[in-house]
This record gives structure tokens, sequence and C-alpha cells, in this order.
């Protein structure tokens, strides 16, 4: 099969939302430029930010304004961040985060921003699409999909190189039907 191409929508907008219910995120794009992605997030119990990952090109931020968010940075370190506080990921860290109690609601910035909103709009669509799995996980072939289409910008797991999990990944894609969405 042909390489995935590239998806030529423009980059997410501002005034854009976009919502993952699996991972119970809803969130409003505020600016949107190749040097900043920022949204503002209402996380509700149980929200989270996926299993523990890292960014190749981007400082991720979280600046709470209500509730409590868990972010864990490192493969052991985490911190309570709450109202009036902010906390920064540096580029390359693993980190993830957890809505602590009821909800939260916090804006995201991610420094430079590069092609990530497109990258966002395209998982959390998955996930509007029905298509993951019954842990709210997206399918295998949808995630090589988006490593091949967001090589840059994609959330690598923390302990095996990125260029590692490409190689992996790259057949899979090869392999996506031509039905699926993202081809």
């Amino acid at each position: 099969m042909e390489r995935a191409e590239l998806n030529r929508e423009p980059e997410i907008s501002p005034g854009e939302e976009i919502a993952n219910p699996a991972l119970h995120l809803r969130a409003v794009v505020l600016d949107s430029s190749p040097e900043l992605l920022r949204a503002e997030v209402e996380a509700g119990e149980g929200g989270n930010g996926g299993p523990l990952h890292r960014h190749l090109r981007q400082e991720e931020r979280f600046v709470v304004s209500e509730g409590t968010v868990r972010v864990r940075q490192g493969l052991r370190g985490s911190q309570l961040v709450g109202p009036g506080e902010t906390v920064a990921v540096p580029i390359g860290k693993p980190h993830t985060f957890e809505v602590e109690g009821g909800g939260a609601r916090f804006v995201t910035e991610f420094r430079p921003a590069h092609r990530i909103g497109g990258f966002f709009r395209e998982l959390f669509g998955l996930a509007t699409e029905g298509r993951l799995d019954r842990r709210g996980n997206p399918r295998l072939t949808d995630l090589a999909v988006l490593m091949e289409r967001y090589p840059e910008d994609f959330f690598y797991l923390p302990v095996i190189p990125p260029a590692v999990q490409r190689a992996l990944g790259r057949p899979l894609a090869r392999r996506a039907k031509p039905e699926n969405p993202l081809r």
C-alpha cells in the first residue's frame, strides 16, 4: 500500500473546539501558530493526558484555574498543581496528567507548536468517530498512521527511542485499510 499522505487541512484554529470523551477532555483553542498552541481545557472527573509520553519538539505548560491536576514528570515524580499555579514540562521529558477530584479547568500551552494542533484534532477525532478500543485507546494502526503523518509532533513512549517506534510503526501504517479515515 502507498504511504499515508499528509493531511493538507489547515492547522487547528482559534475558537475551534475538540473533545475526547474517553479522556474526559474538552478543549477550546485560544491561540494557534507555529510558535504557540494555547487551549483552555475542561477536564471532567477522571480526565487525563493518556499514558506517560514525551514531545520531541515542544515544551508543555499547564496553568490551572479551577480544580487540581496531578502532573507526572519523569518515570517517578509528580506534583499537584492547583488554581493560580503553573507547571512547565521541558522538551523531551516524559509526562502525563490526571485530574484530582471532580474536575479541573486549565490552559495548556505548547511551545513551539509546529503541527501539534493538527495532531490533536486527528487524535481526538478518533474518539468522536468511535475508533477506540474498549479501554479508550486508539488502534495501533491509527497510531502508526498518526506517527507517520506527524513524526515530530507525535506522543512518543518514554523508554523506547523514537526512531525505533517509527520503524515499528511504519509497516502498520502501510497496512492501514483504505477506508481508514486517517489514510
